[in-house]
């Protein structure tokens, strides 16, 4: 049975029609509904028995007394909003102009970034050092480089390790790359109807 979303559009697609979806490409068949198309790559319908699900730990901060959760590393949402929203909370921006709140907002943002490409991985082939990066001694040193001006690209990660105590682990897992290009992270899911 096509979800309610699909049986809405059936009606205005014809067999073999192609309609774009924030999901990706789909295509009707026969005009009996919205079927994803068979996706690049190498993962067939059978393989998906083979495969592990591993479950991660969310991140998790406070901020202005509301809990964040994030998804953890692999995933690099939840470290980079993280320690940008701990990076802001120095800041009143409500009590400030919309552009002064922005130019805060966006300085902590090319910070964290910054962090998130320098010691992001899989936590299950390097130390990420996650809490570290999330830390309030930490975030706060950050704080301090935001200026009245912006920071010119590119912007330099800093070093979470004085605040590890086991600061030579952390050293080792550091990232070479300040660039972020190829390295992106994303996960969607679907099940056999296509839903995510």
């Amino acid at each position: 049975m096509p979800s309610h979303r699909a049986r809405g559009r059936k009606s205005s697609l014809q067999g073999g029609d192609r309609r774009g979806h924030r999901r990706g490409g789909y295509r009707s068949a026969g005009g009996a509904g919205l079927h994803p198309q068979r996706p690049a790559g190498r993962h067939g319908h059978r393989r998906p028995r083979r495969l592990q699900v591993r479950l991660r730990s969310p991140t998790a901060i406070s901020y202005r007394g509301f809990d964040v959760y994030g998804m953890g590393p692999p995933s690099s949402g939840g470290l980079t909003i993280g320690e940008a929203l701990n990076i802001l909370e120095g800041f009143e921006l409500g009590a400030v102009l919309r552009e002064e709140a922005l130019h805060d907002y966006l300085e902590a943002s090319k910070l964290s970034f910054a962090d998130r490409n320098a010691f992001l991985g899989d936590a299950d082939d390097v130390y990420v050092p996650l809490a570290e990066l999330l830390s309030q001694a930490f975030t706060d040193e950050r704080r301090e480089l935001i200026g009245p001006t912006a920071a010119e690209p590119p912007v330099a990660p800093s070093d979470p390790c004085p605040h590890d105590d086991d600061p030579e682990v952390c050293e080792a897992s550091a990232g070479p790359s300040a660039s972020s290009a190829g390295s992106t992270t994303h996960l969607a899911v679907a099940d056999a109807s296509g839903n995510s």
